[in-house]
């Protein structure tokens, strides 16, 4: 049995980037999905020459919703027949290993509905390909990921399969901080049991050098984690905070919470002791020495 396979992408005026985005993609695709959130410059005819015949293009009002633009993608994907849908951004890069072929790995996998690729350094993987006949959506306004969540098999790395992410200016960086703050104090509200957006708005305000706003934020993320895994790291990103501001009484409260939950961690006793020491000597915040 044949897989049709596309990918997807989202665009707005992409001109300088979408070329090699696709042309990474391209050569392992039946069709490239471009779609369209207000175009006006020549994004779409750079698409169209390096995708050939399998350009494919749909316009979509932006919906302020990343996993909506992403479940249309989706849609636009079972609409030409697909039976996959690889997502792909203008600012990523996918990289195969030599003689790996998608299709058949696609082919070996009957019950995954989605492939993780990592990062080019594995400091993180991404949800990268989703099967179009299963249940799979994106959910999330941003930092968005698939749901439902997956039962043992249905989702699995794709070891043939990587991805890099362009880098970002400074400008370009703190302007999607900035937007992110907004998406995700709108998702907190909607989901607001969930750790998961309160956690990444305490890191967004983190970045925007916003640390007296961040610390609540990751200690409520922490508690609703029961301190333990992503609770700890939340435990020691505030007190990360704390330190920025000087406060080590508040950073020692707080890791010990994350190691009376995680005792066997070393980051968090080791950053105790020196918050600790701070405390004992009186030192003023700033970096650690």
């Amino acid at each position: 049995m044949v897989t049709t396979l596309v990918s997807t992408t989202l665009t707005a005026n992409s001109e300088a980037t979408i070329g090699p985005a696709l042309e990474s993609v391209v050569g392992q695709v039946d069709a490239c999905i471009v779609i369209d959130t207000g175009v006006s410059d020549g994004t779409l005819e750079v698409a169209r020459e390096v995708c050939g015949g399998k350009f494919r293009v749909r316009s979509l009002v932006w919906p302020i919703s990343f996993a909506d633009a992403r479940n249309f993608a989706l849609l636009a994907a079972r609409e030409y027949g697909a039976d996959w849908a690889v997502t792909l951004d203008t600012d990523e890069r996918l990289s195969f290993a030599p003689g790996f072929v998608l299709r058949d790995e696609l082919a070996s996998l009957p019950e995954t509905n989605v492939l993780y690729a990592s990062a080019h350094d594995r400091s993180y993987m991404k949800e990268r390909v989703v099967r179009l006949a299963s249940a799979v959506r994106w959910y999330g306004f941003t930092h968005e990921l698939t749901m439902p969540y997956q039962e043992p098999g249905q989702a699995v790395h794709c070891a043939g399969l990587s991805f890099r992410e362009l880098v970002k200016t400074p400008a370009q960086l703190r302007a999607k901080h900035e937007r992110d703050v907004g998406l995700l104090s709108a998702m907190v509200m909607v989901d607001e049991r969930s750790p998961r957006w309160i956690c990444y708005l305490a890191g967004t305000l983190q970045n925007l050098e916003r640390p007296a706003e961040a610390i609540p934020l990751f200690v409520v993320a922490a508690q609703l984690w029961n301190w333990e895994g992503e609770g700890a790291t939340c435990a020691y990103r505030a007190a990360g905070c704390c330190w920025e501001l000087g406060e080590w009484a508040r950073a020692v409260e707080i890791l010990q919470q994350g190691l009376a939950a995680q005792p066997d961690s070393r980051e968090l006793e080791f950053y105790l002791k020196i918050a600790k020491r701070k405390v004992q000597v009186g030192l003023p915040g700033g970096l650690l020495q």
